[in-house]
């Protein structure tokens, strides 16, 4: 579905670029994980484009039923998280899936072996509770219009959860 506009200078059309911002502004500084991870390559760059002012109007659309998915699973796993009693806070933004992995990783490898002791069992309650929270199917899948699924949302749950 090809998003037309009459006028890229009208009020509704500014108002609309504003929000689009505002939402890709959000989802960037929630460490999203990185560019090419997920397979929705697109998003980070449509993002950095909207936050730069750059984005195209027949993209402005596309990158908002994206953010429409994204940005509030990320709300409601730190929901869950908060009356889970896994979190205080509720804030999913903090968390980075990339070093988080990556520092269960080098314990595994390379720690003690308490730490690879302790490692691997995070990596395993990780793995369980992941497979339970997609069981009750907790985070709903895009919209055909909304991109790739958002693996952060699940995760986020499932660390605070191991």
């Amino acid at each position: 579905m090809e998003a037309r506009f009459v006028s890229t200078t009208s009020k509704s059309h500014l108002d609309i670029v504003a929000l689009v911002k505002e939402k890709a502004i959000r989802y960037m500084s929630s460490r999203p994980g990185r560019d090419e991870s997920g397979g929705d390559t697109r998003c980070h760059s449509l993002c950095k484009q909207s936050i730069q002012g750059i984005l195209e109007s027949d993209r402005l659309l596309i990158l908002n039923d994206m953010l429409n998915y994204r940005n509030p699973h990320l709300e409601l796993a730190g929901r869950y998280a908060v009356k889970l009693g896994s979190s205080k806070d509720g804030i999913p933004d903090q968390f980075d899936q990339v070093e988080w992995h990556s520092s269960l990783n080098k314990d595994r490898i390379s720690g003690s072996s308490v730490r690879k002791h302790r490692a691997a069992d995070l990596k395993k309650r990780f793995a369980d509770m992941l497979d339970f929270i997609d069981d009750l199917r907790l985070f709903d899948s895009p919209l055909w219009t909304q991109g790739f699924d958002y693996s952060k949302p699940p995760e986020y749950l499932a660390a605070k959860l191991a």
